[in-house]
């Protein structure tokens, strides 16, 4: 018997070629499988790595705003100056560098004061309260402590300035009524004030904001002559003094 040997590959088996061929599709279609999924997955994980940002860049540099409150002022030491007020005004801001603001404004004080009569005896100089109104014109500079951006919309800052308070109207019945010399009568006039403070700024949007603010106004008060007379037994009293009118406002403002 002869054998014959055959050169066809055995049933089931492919040739190296196909096999080769197969083998390079099969790693083509792993590799897509895992771009695809890279891919996929990507996106969500650059996403879930982004920190947001606590702090807002200011688009615009100007505003323009109304306020309104109350104040404290001190009457000075013979109590003749002005007492408790309510105050309103408003302001124009500028932003002039990344942290400092410029702030034209004005306040008006429409408080009362206590009338005296130094002619008569300790005890019975007391005629009663007078309305008086001040009105205030102050340049500031604010100092933003972050910058030209709010942190959580809020923008805190201190501030400081000056400028001039006049009396807008000064109530004089009351020394009228007893005739009351000119020497003896007390004048507010105008003065030279500063102001100092600070508060935050609620950034609510990009145009609308909300604003608290706390400030000190310093003037000076002037004595009448009257009551330094020494026969009148008013004590050492100053010629002119110091005195403080604390406030605390809100105020709304628009940016543009």
């Amino acid at each position: 018997m002869v054998l014959k040997l055959s050169n066809a590959a055995p049933r089931g088996s492919l040739p190296d070629s196909k096999r080769m061929c197969l083998n390079s599709m099969r790693m083509a279609t792993i590799r897509f499988v895992i771009t695809t999924i890279v891919l996929l997955w990507l996106p969500g994980a650059i996403v879930g790595q982004v920190v947001p940002s606590p702090y807002r860049f200011l688009e615009s540099k100007q505003e323009v705003g109304f306020f309104v409150g109350t104040s404290d002022p001190s009457p000075g030491q013979l109590r003749i100056g002005m007492g408790s007020a309510i105050v309103y005004g408003g302001r124009y801001s500028i932003d002039v560098g990344s942290t400092l603001t410029m702030e034209l404004g004005t306040t008006f004080f429409a408080g009362d004061r206590e009338v005296l009569d130094p002619r008569r005896a300790e005890g019975d100089r007391h005629l009663g309260v007078s309305n008086l109104k001040v009105a205030t014109l102050e340049a500031r500079f604010r100092l933003n402590l972050t910058g030209h951006r709010s942190w959580h919309r809020l923008r805190p800052f201190v501030l400081i300035g000056g400028g001039f308070a006049k009396a807008t109207s000064e109530e004089n019945t009351l020394e009228e009524a007893v005739e009351l010399p000119a020497t003896d009568r007390f004048s507010f006039g105008t003065r030279f004030t500063t102001v100092a403070g600070g508060g935050i700024a609620i950034h609510a949007s990009a145009r609308f904001t909300i604003r608290l603010d706390a400030s000190l106004n310093l003037w000076k008060i002037t004595t009448p002559p009257g009551f330094t007379d020494p026969t009148r037994d008013f004590g050492v009293v100053p010629n002119s003094e110091w005195v403080g009118a604390p406030a605390l406002t809100i105020g709304t403002a628009i940016r543009f």
